[in-house]
């Protein structure tokens, strides 16, 4: 999905995306991210993947998926690229 068809795709939900965003506000508030290449956590290696905290887009090491995105200091939290250049403003993000 390009930037354009997630636009798209989130206008065409705005109430979820308001709810969602809302969350996001309150969860995220004071944390700063990073673009980080992604990798299993240190205490669970066998995890395969993580989910844009937006658009629930795939993150992972693997091929076809995104392998980079933005992610709060424990790496807890992942933004994809498009999504973090979307709302960066609008969530307060660093």
């Amino acid at each position: 999905m390009d930037e354009a068809e997630l636009k798209k795709f989130i206008e065409n939900s705005k109430v979820t995306r308001e709810k969602t965003l809302e969350f996001l506000k309150k969860d995220l508030i004071d944390k700063k991210f990073s673009l980080e290449s992604w990798k299993s956590p240190k205490d669970n290696p066998n995890w395969s993947h993580d989910h844009c905290e937006i658009c629930n887009k795939e993150i992972s090491n693997l091929e076809d998926v995104e392998n980079e995105a933005y992610t709060d200091e424990g790496g807890f939290y992942w933004i994809c690229n498009a999504c973090f250049k979307i709302y960066q403003k609008s969530l307060g993000l660093d």
